[in-house]
């Protein structure tokens, strides 16, 4: 009887060993959508380390033993992943944001930001009490105001094109507060891994496509993840497009191909970067600057408030208007 117990106990633990938890499961869809996009990829050849700055090479391949490794549901305070996609503390910069976004902003600006929630997903702590958020979403609030304040309704923002999308959060408050709008994301394939992740699990309802190969079209009303070795044979009519840092930290190569696009036509351009990069790496925003001006009526720039590692950031919106 007791070697019959002892065999069930063992056959149990076992079995138990072999579910995965709710996150695990996530975590596991995820590594198989990361592995096949990035054999889609290499079968059809696409992939030019062009696309990718040296500096981001490195990442790219810390950001992939990550996420081929166990589940990690403190991924974001990975060094690799924090360093380049997650601010933290209450600082002048966040101060700056909260005043903003208090008492610089338009009824119906505040209006759409109250329909974005929190989620506690990947274990950031919620730093801003203002907000009951993260001192990312914060920031990401931010960026949102800025372009809904350039905008006299929200059915004007139907298609928004984002570049680099660091782990989804801005383009989560973006469908957060425009459930209808056309979400395309152009970036790495380990940063897509990471947002598809994030997005499939804390927006519920929402239609998350990754694409294996060019798109000829894009569903209405999904969030598209597209990756950046594609930018070059996509021809998109978008209402916004935006870049927070990262098409300042994108090769000259990528840059000139985005320019000549005339930033997918947006109607409305926000775009944050660099003027000084760490240890020089990325500074080609006078191609940006240039093209903006050639495709532009109303065009802000001025020195960006954040402080990070005392760089010289700078902070540009644009329209057509």
């Amino acid at each position: 009887m007791r070697k019959t117990l002892n065999l069930l106990t063992i056959l149990t633990i076992l079995l138990c060993s072999q579910i995965l938890s709710p996150f695990g499961q996530k975590w596991k869809s995820m590594q198989r959508d990361y592995k096949n996009l990035c054999n889609a990829l290499e079968q059809a050849n696409v992939i030019d380390k062009r696309y990718c700055h040296p500096f981001w090479l490195a990442t790219k391949n810390k950001m992939r033993t990550l996420l081929l490794g166990k589940p990690n549901q403190k991924i974001l305070h990975e060094r690799c992943i924090t360093h380049t996609m997650v601010r933290r503390g209450i600082g002048a910069t966040q101060k700056y944001e909260i005043t903003y976004l208090k008492y610089c902003t338009f009824k119906q600006t505040k209006k759409l930001l109250s329909r974005f929630a929190e989620t506690d997903f990947l274990k950031i702590p919620r730093e801003c009490k203002e907000f009951n958020c993260t001192t990312n979403s914060l920031g990401h609030l931010f960026y949102a105001a800025k372009i809904f304040e350039t905008l006299e309704h929200e059915k004007e923002i139907n298609t928004i094109v984002e570049f680099g999308g660091g782990y989804g959060n801005l383009a989560r408050i973006f469908k957060m507060t425009l459930p209808h709008a056309t979400i395309i994301i152009f970036d790495l394939p380990e940063a897509i891994a990471l947002q598809s992740l994030f997005l499939n699990s804390t927006l519920e309802s929402a239609d998350i496509i990754i694409h294996t190969k060019l798109p000829t079209d894009f569903k209405t009303g999904s969030i598209h993840l597209v990756p950046v070795f594609f930018i070059d044979n996509i021809e998109i009519d978008a209402d916004v497009f935006v870049s927070t840092f990262g098409i300042s930290e994108a090769p000259v190569f990528v840059q000139q191909k985005i320019a000549a696009k005339a930033f997918f036509n947006a109607q409305t351009c926000y775009l944050a970067g660099q003027l000084k990069g760490w240890s020089g790496q990325f500074e080609q925003h006078n191609l940006l600057f240039g093209e903006i001006k050639n495709n532009y009526s109303w065009i802000q720039c001025q020195p960006f408030h954040a402080d990070i590692g005392n760089l010289l950031n700078y902070e540009l919106l644009a329209a057509n208007i």
